[in-house]
């Protein structure tokens, strides 16, 4: 993938492989893929996970009962993460969503997931526009793509976000944990100052993807590359290359979190 300049992804799944995996936490990935996709779009039918990670969602997707599944992920840690949760019940690959020859070799699939992903690549919209063409006609594309936000007081803009993510990418152990340590503690007093619970925060956080709060954090602080796009620019791309929304779900306008859709592709 383009850019010299990359957070180790892979390894941060790999941490929270080995440090945060539950049963629990794969019950809540089946149900939140569940209420984004849908069982009745998964079971029975061809999924495939772009940037597959811990491989935890590709294993939400085996248990809602799909027929076939393939992961893939440029990042071999992640690739070899993602292997180990599969236990070879279904195919991984290692691969690139911008190399277009690697995607079309791949087929297509009632249902192309990227969660997270495209964003991460450093050229999104190529990234976008390869990771639609899986998609069988009448098939389903899920997505989620960090919002544009331009910055308001107590807020940094998405442009500012992606310089402090290219310095954590970039410094040494002890910036990165500086770096990290800050934002922990600027969420934990914002949280704090708006009356709620950080800890009560937190846990709603994990039941809801699944995901390790501080293992997300991580990967949000150092997640580098990084673009983003408001929600609307999202949808003309996508339903100009034919497609319409079928599902969003949107975060507030000030927010940095990502926007998530599911697409159908439109019949001919």
């Amino acid at each position: 993938m383009a850019g010299e300049l990359r957070f180790h992804f892979g390894r941060n799944w790999q941490s929270f492989r080995r440090a945060a995996w539950t049963e629990a936490r794969v019950a809540q990935a089946v149900r939140g893929l569940d209420e984004l996709v849908g069982r009745h779009a998964i079971d029975g039918k061809s999924f495939l996970d772009i940037g597959s990670g811990s491989g935890l969602h590709s294993l939400a997707a085996n248990k809602l009962g799909a027929a076939r599944v393939i992961s893939f992920d440029s990042d071999p840690d992640a690739v070899d993460c993602t292997r180990a949760v599969s236990d070879a019940a279904w195919d991984v690959l290692q691969g690139s969503v911008l190399d277009e020859g690697f995607m079309r070799s791949l087929g297509t699939f009632d249902v192309v997931y990227a969660w997270g992903v495209l964003h991460h690549t450093g050229d999104m919209w190529q990234a976008i526009e390869h990771a639609m063409i899986p998609t069988r006609p009448g098939g389903l594309f899920a997505i989620a793509i960090y919002n544009h936000v331009r910055g308001k007081p107590l807020t940094l803009s998405s442009e500012s976000w992606r310089r402090l993510k290219r310095m954590y990418s970039g410094g040494t152990t002890l910036t990165q944990k500086t770096i990290l340590a800050g934002y922990v503690a600027t969420r934990f007093f914002l949280t704090a100052t708006s009356l709620r619970n950080p800890l009560r925060d937190i846990r709603e956080y994990e039941r809801e993807r699944g995901m390790s709060w501080m293992h997300d954090a991580r990967d949000w602080i150092g997640g580098y590359p990084y673009e983003f796009a408001t929600s609307e620019r999202i949808e003309r791309f996508v339903e100009e290359r034919g497609f319409h929304v079928l599902r969003k779900i949107p975060i507030h306008p000030n927010g940095t979190g990502n926007n998530q859709w599911v697409f159908e592709k439109l019949t001919r």
